[in-house]
């Protein structure tokens, strides 16, 4: 099989980075409607290839997907089987996504407001270690990026886990108390 299972090779694609863009973007969008997030060998394939597209995907081309795509995302931060989750946290690894991702001002502040909750919640509670490490690099990242953002999602995190007290948290269906997030000069912020 081809480059995002179209049976085109990937040379191809690299000569028609322009128009393979639009191809896998609507491919995008048609799974986000119609594929189920899974541990299915298809959907990993997609996701390796969507993130190796993201060498051609331009400013101008990220905002006209970028919404579907956040939504997406945080379903597959919290996907039910880690090797979806793990797949899509390799994105964060790939300097072209992180460029749009992490490091644009505009789309790095959305994205971190989104992706904060699941990435916390994968720091904290997975049982994959390749998720948690991955999780924790993505959020120093983006506190590294985006520090007032980054403090305004650590501020609303605390205050909702405060609020749940012992109920399941961020509903994972894990009991009791998650840590809260420590204040920039080191004192827990709970009252």
């Amino acid at each position: 099989m081809g480059c995002c299972g179209t049976g085109a090779s990937r040379s191809t694609v690299i000569a028609f980075a322009r128009p393979a863009v639009c191809v896998v973007l609507s491919s995008f969008f048609f799974s986000c409607r119609v594929r189920p997030v899974g541990n299915n060998p298809k959907e990993q394939q997609f996701l390796q290839e969507l993130e190796d597209l993201f060498e051609y995907i331009k400013v101008e081309d990220f905002a006209s997907f970028f919404e579907p795509f956040k939504h997406r995302f945080v379903q597959l931060l919290e996907a039910p089987h880690f090797q979806t989750t793990e797949r899509a946290l390799w994105f964060f690894r790939n300097p072209c996504f992180v460029s749009l991702g992490v490091n644009h001002t505009e789309f790095g502040t959305a994205l971190l407001r989104a992706f904060f909750e699941p990435l916390q919640q994968n720091t904290l509670e997975h049982w994959h270690d390749s998720v948690k490490t991955i999780s924790a690099e993505t959020l120093k990242h983006y506190k590294a990026e985006h520090p007032q953002v980054y403090q305004q999602c650590v501020d609303a995190y605390n205050l909702k886990v405060a609020s749940q007290g012992n109920n399941n948290v961020a509903g994972t269906g894990h009991q009791g108390d998650v840590p809260h997030l420590p204040a920039p000069n080191g004192t827990n912020q709970t009252s």
